[in-house]
């Protein structure tokens, strides 16, 4: 293939993964992430008492997500959203990046792999749409399974990388279990793939078992090096349970349109592998089953599955592809060589068109205006009130961000972190208005209460003869307790109107 055509390629790969990865949405917890960055570097602390929650004592939380927040805090303090945005987008190239150069060494075309790349990229959208720890465990994830596919063809270098990124992970995101777990499918798959030949079974642990396993060791051993050593994994332990009250924690449904490109890759992977001539190694086809359940599991899981179905059976599916698609899919040289310093300029153009295209989503990252209570919490910061505040789940950290800890919530996305089951139930019981729904007023020393009027809570609080509806607005109403020392300037601020208006832009 002519130099042009390949620049031209290359260029294309990275204009459109900068496309669809620089539009950016400010995920509810994105608030709390940059603040709390903010106060670490302020104290210096890793592990202090939370002074946000008046529902905590004061407690001290696991913040599994502490490196990721100090980075996202340098990141806004010095160059802004677009600093944000910058990042996010450089950790998705670096993605398809490792993913483009496995594919190759694998004996794919350049263009079939940069197809292949590009469809699996859109898998990952959900999950780095937003700055959040997340994106961090996708890009670890990627560099162990690149790692566990060169050693499943011979080279064991790169095994030597995992500890070192394990230590990272361990201190950006709790994902780094998914990490340690697909070694671990690896490992399995292949040891019963060689248990079950007619070969003596001492042949099972051969040298690339031996060394993934050690690999897996030491890397396991590396996830202990953070803040809360072995009190990490018995906090982690919740990952494991169900949390079907959080969206991307249930299972991926059909109205997702990302549900039918999840279809599309098994459907096609499955009827590769079937088709395939090649050597089916048991490590790369155990890993691809795993990551095909996953979504089945939970949505937030869509990500790992297209990191592992782009990095291991690319080759089936490309000759696949080379039977029925040949002309797609490669630039024969037996071609008129006229047109092939063509293909080089119109890819070329194509990707200047594209990266032009994206540079306005990185000024901004887009907040939902109907999601978020800007005019009540407005409110709260003009008329300068203190207290502690029954907050919806969603919307604790933007609380936070803008008014703690002068106004302290009584929850946030830290969930398990910071609450125990009792304090996150009470919560629930009032957004929901169940059970005993009043829980959280009766209690606690709630003084105010910010609620979204998509729930019965608004309704219930209305018909309360010692609570106040402050301010309300199409979103959201603000009460106040009748007793709230402060109600009378939390008055005269909501008659004096001039609230501020909803921000399309974080912060």
């Amino acid at each position: 293939m002519p130099r042009s055509a390949v620049i031209g390629i290359v260029a294309l790969v990275i204009a459109t993964v900068t496309f669809a990865f620089s539009w950016t949405w400010a995920d509810p917890d994105l608030w709390g992430h940059v603040r709390f960055g903010r106060d670490f570097w302020q104290t210096g602390a890793i592990e202090r008492p939370d002074p946000y929650s008046y529902l905590t004592s004061n407690s001290r939380w696991i913040n599994h997500e502490w490196l990721t927040e100090a980075v996202l805090w340098q990141l806004f303090a010095n160059a802004g959203a677009p600093g944000l945005i910058g990042f996010k987008v450089l950790l998705a190239l670096a993605i398809a990046a490792l993913g483009l150069r496995t594919v190759r060494a694998q004996g794919v075309t350049l263009l079939a792999a940069a197809i292949w790349v590009l469809a699996l990229m859109l898998l990952l959208v959900p999950a780095i749409s937003s700055v959040r720890p997340q994106m961090f465990t996708c890009v670890f994830f990627a560099i162990v399974v690149v790692a566990l596919q060169r050693a499943e063809a011979g080279s064991f270098r790169m095994l030597w990388l995992l500890p070192p990124t394990f230590v990272l992970w361990a201190n950006t995101h709790g994902g780094f279990l998914a990490g340690l777990g697909i070694m671990a499918v690896w490992i399995a798959s292949d040891v019963a793939a060689r248990w079950l030949r007619p070969t003596s079974p001492a042949l099972a642990l051969s040298r690339p078992n031996r060394l993934v396993l050690l690999a897996l060791g030491a890397s396991l051993i590396a996830t202990l090096l953070n803040p809360y050593g072995p009190r990490l994994w018995w906090f982690l332990r919740t990952a494991l349970v169900s949390r079907h009250d959080i969206a991307e924690w249930r299972a991926i449904q059909l109205t997702n349109p990302f549900a039918w490109l999840y279809l599309a890759a098994v459907t096609l992977v499955i009827l590769a592998l079937t088709r395939a001539r090649r050597p089916r190694p048991a490590g790369s086809i155990g890993m691809f089953m795993c990551a095909a359940v996953l979504p089945l599991v939970a949505v937030r899981h869509l990500a790992l599955f297209g990191i592992v179905t782009m990095v291991v059976v690319a080759p089936y599916v490309a000759d696949l592809a080379s039977e029925t698609m040949n002309a797609l899919l490669t630039v024969r040289r037996s071609g008129p060589t006229r047109w092939r310093p063509v293909f080089g300029t119109t890819f070329l153009a194509t990707a200047a068109l594209i990266a032009g295209a994206s540079l306005p989503s990185f000024r901004c990252v887009t907040v939902d205006e109907d999601e978020f209570p800007a005019a009540a919490v407005s409110l709260l910061s003009e008329s300068g009130a203190r207290g502690n505040l029954a907050a919806f789940f969603d919307w604790g950290e933007y609380v936070i961000w803008h008014v703690g800890p002068r106004v302290r919530v009584s929850v946030d996305g830290r969930r398990e972190t910071l609450y125990d089951d009792e304090i996150y139930a009470e919560n629930m019981w009032f957004t929901d208005g169940v059970g005993d729904w009043d829980a959280l007023l009766r209690n606690h020393p709630t003084d105010l209460a910010l609620v979204s009027k998509q729930f019965p809570a608004f309704n219930l609080l209305k018909q309360r003869r010692d609570w106040e509806l402050v301010h309300e607005d199409t979103l959201s109403g603000l009460f106040a307790r009748d007793s709230y020392g402060a109600l009378q300037a939390l008055r005269a601020a909501a008659a004096r109107g001039a609230l501020g208006a909803a921000a399309r832009c974080f912060p």
